[in-house]
């Protein structure tokens, strides 16, 4: 009997797993505090319990997946080391007069092997929305910039770190604070990811390292860390066997980290049909902030897209909205700026530009969402789903970022509408 085709090609398998890495970020986790002890342990206990928590939940999704998508991904994918989730700590809030304390999860990882293929796949999640370490630790922070071959040294023996600058290979701090809880991460039996890779038999596998946002800058950064042509992270896997499929990341450093990238995973643009068929590029829609960021012509190019948006003669944005955009660009330029003086301009690696959702010929005038429901709840329609005289109105440009960075990549590499998406998360 043969086994049948899965529907997935290689590039939306590995958008599929680290589309589900992220699930362990759907929720909190409401943990009740044991005050019979010291208020240090009792909220180590319970962010110990929380993670737990997490940890299983992420793991009964993956499990979930791997008998309910084997018509997408095939039949013979299975979890190898993992799910493992990483929780920083307790909401602020917490005090130790609280009778329970509410856990976000920070960072997950897992790896999936599928035989047939000889393929192994690292799913990296991206930024938890309800955590703020998340957001000001693994994606904000820029500075100080870290010497890559001295984030290399510490990695592997916990060197001292040095100081980047522009003429070395510079890492900026919340990619190095990422990438460095990745490789903390311990799965039940107390491997970590390095030492899993290590052991395995390599002998003509692929391993293909992904993540979409946050993941879309460590999953390229971790990737050369394990094959870096002077200090690589483990001796078991050569660069031509890796494959990184990034989409919606950020910079992740400078100019020279950017070229030290390129000359080892040089990048696939242009040898596949569509623009997001590429390995070792990070794939991004014109309209997302995120991958926008920490370059500053592209940060500098972003509001004039949504100055441009309009709907059936009308335009979607107005002075006061496109001013709060301006103020949110100003700010990251600030924070890219401060980079630049002490370690050259923030470099974006190769990149794979997607035009729009779905329409290949979409413009700034066609490539956002509309909708066609309520403020309350939204349907939201992209253009090519949109039908001559639908009645429909914008989305706040809140809410049309959001979906520029989420549903559109489902959208175009998976094919799906957004409420499947939404389901799937």
């Amino acid at each position: 009997m043969s086994t049948p085709t899965p529907r997935y090609d290689a590039w939306q398998t590995a958008f599929y797993w680290s589309w589900l890495s992220n699930d362990a970020s759907q929720h909190d986790v409401l943990v009740p505090l044991d005050h019979s002890q010291k208020w240090p342990q009792c909220l180590e206990k319970a962010r110990e319990q929380a993670t737990q928590i997490f940890t299983e939940r992420l793991t009964d999704k993956v499990r979930q997946a791997l008998q309910q998508g084997q018509e997408l991904i095939g039949d013979d994918w299975h979890a190898v080391w993992g799910p493992v989730v990483y929780v920083k700590g307790a909401r602020p809030l917490v005090t130790p007069f609280s009778a329970q304390a509410t856990f976000e999860a920070t960072n997950a990882m897992l790896v999936v092997h599928s035989a047939r293929q000889q393929r192994y796949i690292v799913a990296i999640a991206g930024t938890n929305p309800h955590s703020a370490y998340d957001w000001l630790r693994e994606d904000f922070t820029l500075t100080p910039g870290y010497d890559w071959q001295s984030a290399l040294k510490h990695w592997q023996s916990g060197a001292a770190l040095a100081s980047g600058n522009p003429a070395l290979a510079t890492l900026d701090n919340g990619t190095f604070t990422g990438v460095s809880q990745l490789l903390a991460m311990r799965d039940a039996g107390g491997r970590g990811l390095l030492s899993f890779l290590q052991g395995v038999n390599a002998s003509g596998c692929t391993l293909t390292v992904a993540g979409h946002s946050l993941g879309g800058a460590l999953s390229p950064t971790l990737a050369l860390a394990l094959v870096d042509p002077e200090h690589p992270l483990q001796n078991n896997w050569q660069a031509d066997q890796l494959r990184v499929y990034a989409t919606a990341g950020a910079t992740p450093g400078n100019a020279a980290l950017a070229q030290r990238y390129r000359n080892t995973l040089p990048a696939s643009i242009g040898d596949s049909a569509s623009p997001w068929q590429v390995w070792n590029a990070v794939v991004w829609n014109q309209f997302d902030v995120v991958p926008r960021a920490w370059a500053l012509s592209t940060l500098d190019a972003l509001p004039g897209l949504y100055a441009q948006a309009s709907y059936q003669g009308k335009k979607a944005y107005g002075d006061v909205q496109l001013a709060e955009i301006w103020a949110l660009v100003k700010m990251a330029q600030v924070k890219a700026g401060l980079f630049e003086l002490e370690n050259g301009l923030c470099t974006h690696l190769d990149s794979a530009q997607i035009s729009g959702i779905l329409n290949p010929d979409a413009t700034p005038d066609t490539g956002f969402a509309w909708n066609a429901g309520t403020s309350s709840a939204p349907v939201w329609l992209t253009p090519a789903q949109m039908q001559a005289g639908q009645s429909a109105t914008p989305i706040a440009w809140a809410d049309q970022v959001l979906y520029q960075h989420i549903h559109a990549y489902t959208e175009l590499v998976l094919g799906t509408s957004p409420e499947v998406a939404q389901n799937q998360e």
